[in-house]
């Protein structure tokens, strides 16, 4: 896959399929609509693009939104490598992308410069100038400047359309297991282990703790979380807090990691967590010694859910 940043350096596409999107996440319902795409080139004897935008378009047009993102654009861009497509054309948006008409926007981009035949939407698909654009429109559109247009239903979960805000939605209360199921991947998180107060390490639980590389990602609900752990390409099991840890007074919102049988000093190395399934909610206790007890049985239930062959199938997907 050749990824374009901007139009300048975009070569001359003949015969292209197109598909347009933020694509946050890549999940399910977005695979489907790139598999779409790429198998509508190889019909054409064409090129497969995928048109998406940086920053995420909300970003700019209600920044005070604060949205939470399910990928980064490097994320995205590997997730979208490895659906057989040709072509990432990256474009900035800004107010000036934000203000093309429908019409504006697939001539210049789509008919001038991507020589379109065939585009590919998704069922909730709007596009232009406060979302003028609509399936109607695109196949008007497509009349006037020779591309036909194909609209994909959207992919269900559990009797209910997947969708990006879904999946945050879901997220944000902590279910890690059923978004993973809809991103067709584990939420992860990426960052550098950092020095915390070393209570952890106290009490036979030693922390990493998590500074983001990547500020705008998504951080899953408070709680307990049972987490694999790749550092420097090895895969280890371990569990995850998010949250204030009540126990402790004056403590910020952090995000700590305990690696099962892992002994290593990692400070200042990168990791990621992959979010497999919510243990509990954070608790306050009483003493050190309880606090040692219950993550104890954390860790108890952590390797039982992280050997489960349900998720190991999540993983290999």
């Amino acid at each position: 896959m050749k990824q374009y940043n901007g139009l300048n350096n975009l070569p001359d596409h003949f015969g292209t399929a197109v598909t347009i999107g933020t694509f946050d996440g890549v999940h399910l319902g977005h695979q489907k609509i790139i598999t779409s795409t790429v198998q509508a080139a190889n019909v054409l004897n064409g090129r497969s693009v995928v048109i998406t935008f940086n920053p995420y378009p909300q970003q700019v047009l209600r920044p005070e939104s604060n949205i939470g993102l399910l990928n980064g654009q490097d994320e995205k861009a590997n997730a979208l490598s490895k659906l057989d497509l040709q072509a990432l054309l990256i474009l900035h948006f800004d107010m000036n992308l934000a203000a093309l008409s429908p019409e504006e926007f697939v001539k210049k981009i789509l008919v001038d410069r991507l020589q379109i035949k065939h585009l590919v939407v998704g069922y909730n698909h709007a596009f232009g100038k406060q979302r003028q654009g609509h399936e109607d429109n695109l196949r008007q559109l497509g009349n006037q400047y020779d591309f036909t247009v194909s609209v994909i239903a959207p992919v269900q979960y559990d009797n209910k359309p997947i969708s990006s805000t879904r999946i945050r939605n879901t997220l944000l209360d902590g279910d890690v297991q059923n978004a993973a199921f809809m991103l067709g991947r584990y939420h992860t998180l990426s960052g550098i282990v950092v020095k915390g107060q070393g209570i952890g390490r106290k009490i036979g639980f030693p922390t990493a703790n998590l500074q983001l590389i990547n500020i705008e990602k998504l951080i899953p609900g408070d709680g307990v979380y049972a987490v694999r752990i790749c550092h420097q390409h090895g895969w280890y099991k371990g569990m995850a807090n998010i949250g204030h840890k009540p126990s402790i007074p004056g403590s910020e919102r952090n995000i700590e990691v305990n690696l099962f049988d892992f002994d290593e000093n990692i400070y200042n190395s990168m990791i990621t967590i992959e979010f497999v399934h919510r243990i509990r909610d954070e608790k306050r206790f009483d003493s050190l010694e309880v606090l040692k007890a219950q993550l104890c049985r954390d860790q108890i239930s952590s390797l039982g859910l992280l050997d489960n062959t349900l998720f190991q199938e999540v993983h290999k997907a």
